[in-house]
């Protein structure tokens, strides 16, 4: 069974959206179906709990439209299956699991759903590349700390293990599968993945 997607409140029934884009980041179309779902498109979470409350009072303190938005995301990943009961799975980076695939029909955030592939991924080669990183663990440290550091100080140091966070891991698949999201050496930020998907009401990193 497809799931419905609220836009605003959780409560109340809203819109299932896949924007497309172009690769200056204009909206080209928005379909309100989820049969239009692929493998590869991104999905966003609107943020919850005390670790998003903290972090995201501390981004609106230097970024006006982040303050704005009236839903502010920050989980993130993105669509890797659709299964035998036309079921739609997630693969993510997720705190306590590290990376895994978890049913759409199980998130209780509201989402939104972004094309990013022009052509999407091949299913195999998808299942292949999470299949060999799979249980990884999350990387709930560095992911929260460099936020604190880029926006206090605008670096950040560069760390290489095998943990993970859900920007970073949904980085890291764009990348695999040849459409980047940004220049490899930029951290991974939400607000940066906000403007280039064309994130309704945000306009600057």
């Amino acid at each position: 069974m497809q799931q419905t997607c609220h836009l605003t409140d959780p409560s109340q029934p809203g819109r299932d959206m896949v924007i497309t884009i172009d690769d200056a980041g204009k909206v080209l179309s928005i379909m309100d179906k989820p049969d239009d779902y692929r493998i590869g498109d991104i999905v966003i979470f609107d943020g919850a709990g005390p670790a998003f409350e903290v972090l995201s009072w501390l981004i609106g303190r230097f970024d006006e439209d982040w303050r704005n938005l009236e839903r502010k995301p920050w989980h993130v990943g993105f669509l890797s299956k659709k299964d035998e009961c036309g079921n739609w799975w997630v693969s993510e980076a997720r705190g306590g699991v590290g990376i895994t695939e978890t049913p759409l029909s199980a998130f209780k955030e509201p989402y939104l759903v972004f094309r990013w592939f022009d052509t999407p991924p091949d299913e195999a080669a998808v299942a292949a590349f999470i299949n060999e990183y799979r249980g990884e663990k999350y990387d709930a440290f560095w992911g929260y700390a460099f936020v604190i550091i880029w926006y206090f100080w605008r670096w950040w140091p560069f760390i290489i293990d095998k943990n993970w966070y859900c920007w970073e891991w949904l980085w890291f698949f764009a990348l695999s599968f040849g459409k980047p999201i940004d220049n490899i050496h930029k951290y991974p930020l939400i607000t940066l993945l906000l403007v280039k998907i064309g994130y309704p009401g945000y306009e600057d990193d």
